[in-house]
């Protein structure tokens, strides 16, 4: 089910890996953050968290809101072996919402490559702003979500038809002006 040409709708797969802890925290004292992708429009949602242990409080979350966005069902979600994966509750929350979920085989991070990637993606990104802009290293968290923004409205060769993530998952382009 991980080939592309399977998949035909949004939140078929889903994507998640959680990134940290990364010193120093935040100003408000967050120390990972988690990325949800979405398999067919590419598009990310990032949460910032102070524990490992809130990964399904924020699935929850996302999971509300997509599935609600879309009026559509997640049906996979794969991820990693992380302990924050593996609990009781996180499974019974997805056997109750029907979500088949995949646990890559431990120390194979190319198995959930997706995720791995956008990981690196806006670390880098938002390590670069921090350091262009000689912030305070503890802006990382602004500057990871600002980076997730900024790869949602930026084309990739994974989408053919010359879309954004952005809008493939709001169905409406960016607004990239602002009114004066």
């Amino acid at each position: 089910a991980k080939d592309k040409t399977h998949i035909t709708r949004p939140l078929f797969i889903i994507h998640s890996d959680v990134c940290g802890p990364i010193t120093p925290p935040t100003i408000d004292n967050k120390n990972y953050f988690l990325i949800f992708v979405d398999g067919y429009t590419h598009y990310t949602v990032t949460y910032l968290l102070t524990y490992k242990s809130e990964v399904l409080k924020f699935f929850q979350d996302f999971v509300a809101k997509s599935e609600a966005h879309f009026n559509l069902k997640i049906v996979n979600l794969y991820c990693d072996n992380g302990r924050e994966y593996l609990s009781n509750e996180f499974k019974n929350f997805c056997v109750q919402k029907g979500i088949t979920y995949h646990l890559t085989v431990p120390h194979t991070p190319q198995q959930n490559a997706v995720a791995e990637r956008m990981n690196r993606s806006i670390t880098e990104k938002a390590r670069a702003m921090v350091h262009g802009a000689e912030l305070d290293k503890r802006f990382w968290g602004e500057a990871v979500l600002t980076a997730t923004y900024l790869i949602n409205i930026t084309t990739t060769k994974a989408i053919t038809s010359n879309k954004l993530p952005f809008e493939l998952w709001h169905n409406k382009k960016p607004r990239l002006t602002e009114k004066a």
